[in-house]
């Protein structure tokens, strides 16, 4: 009997509000590179989009998904590749998705990684609203939703399914035994053969709805960096952070700024990127902290202190990769950034709260 897997979020948001939802730029840098491969010039893919050459070179540098359909509707009309979508979901790995990412590589199983993606649309920055299903042996991931430029349905949704591919790839550490792929769009112009090098398995069209199907058994499949303690951690602060973007026009400035420092704090560590992305001067933002009772500097070394707590409760990331991950250019400048505002060297908080030494564990 097929049913559908319970979710916890609701992020239901009027597209014309949504299509102003601020999100990250790795998408677009991912089109103007697998272009720039075809020697088709990263101006014409960004044409009409109000974003530079030079803004691609910034982290810390913030778009809306309306500027991002119209990289998207750029790369369509100029792209002569059929398989353009597919090429762009398998360069979307879960890595580059912050906290959201992080997230889903600790969740103490696949199914319960995707089950957490589809709870949360927003911060996962997709187009759809996804769901899971259960269907006697073989489970599924849904693609349906979409509420944006029709001419993108199909770019989109091939997108979504290739990142869904190599997410899953990333967070089990081997491809996804993955066994139909069905499209609720027409026939593609996609050769079979790139389906099959791309997904292993048989992919079938005019479906009712897109998904993703696999073995039930894979749902309980442990991931390679679960951590049960920090995925509990690390909900309330995404189911907090997928509230704020279904709710970004009605925040206070604290609130968005704190949104934007989850988002990414490697990004939106600096009060002119902020400002830049809530359309702002540092000033105005300044003052409109103060009046709300805050301090930026204070938010962003909270935020910091936060996320790479959580972080290193999981000892299969290494100090390197948290310093990474944060935007540190080296574990000695993030081991004295963390030292100087918590008060101890990161390994040794590492040490203690794995010795089980720290209160409360």
């Amino acid at each position: 009997m097929e049913h559908a897997m319970n979710g916890s979020m609701d992020s239901t948001l009027d597209p014309v509000d949504e299509i102003q939802t601020p999100v990250s730029l790795h998408t677009v840098s991912i089109v103007v590179d697998l272009l720039g491969e075809a020697g088709i010039a990263a101006e014409a893919v960004l044409r009409g989009a109000d974003i530079s050459v030079q803004q691609l070179e910034n982290d810390e540098v913030s778009i809306t998904y309306a500027q991002e359909l119209a990289v998207l509707e750029n790369a369509r009309r100029l792209s002569r590749d059929p398989a353009l979508g597919l090429k762009i979901g398998q360069a979307i790995h879960v890595s580059i998705g912050g906290v959201r990412g992080y997230a889903m590589q600790c969740a103490p199983t696949f199914g319960e990684a995707w089950q957490f993606a589809c709870d949360h649309p927003l911060t996962g920055e997709s187009y759809f609203r996804m769901r899971m299903e259960e269907h006697g042996d073989l489970a599924s991931i849904v693609v349906d939703g979409y509420r944006f430029n029709e001419n993108l349905r199909q770019l989109n949704t091939e997108i979504c399914v290739a990142a869904i591919r190599t997410e899953s790839e990333d967070m089990l550490g081997y491809p996804a035994p993955f066994t139909k792929i069905e499209f609720s769009l027409s026939k593609s112009k996609i050769p079979k053969r790139t389906f099959k090098k791309i997904f292993g398995c048989p992919v079938e069209f005019n479906a009712p709805h897109t998904r993703i199907i696999f073995p039930a058994w894979l749902l309980m499949s442990k991931l390679r960096f679960s951590n049960r303690a920090v995925f509990r951690q690390l909900l309330p602060r995404c189911n907090q952070l997928e509230w704020q973007l279904a709710n970004h026009a009605k925040q206070s400035i604290t609130a968005r700024v704190t949104q934007l420092l989850y988002q990414s704090w490697a990004r939106y560590r600096s009060l002119n990127a902020v400002a830049d992305a809530l359309g702002m001067n540092a000033r105005t933002l300044q003052r409109r902290l103060e009046i709300e009772g805050a301090n930026f500097n204070a938010l962003v070394k909270s935020v910091m202190i936060d996320l790479a707590k959580n972080f290193l409760q999981n000892p299969a990331i290494a100090l390197f990769d948290v310093a990474e991950k944060l935007g540190y250019f080296d574990v000695a400048t993030f081991s004295r950034a963390f030292a100087r505002i918590s008060g101890e060297k990161p390994g040794a908080y590492r040490k203690m709260l794995l010795s089980g030494q720290r209160e409360g564990l």
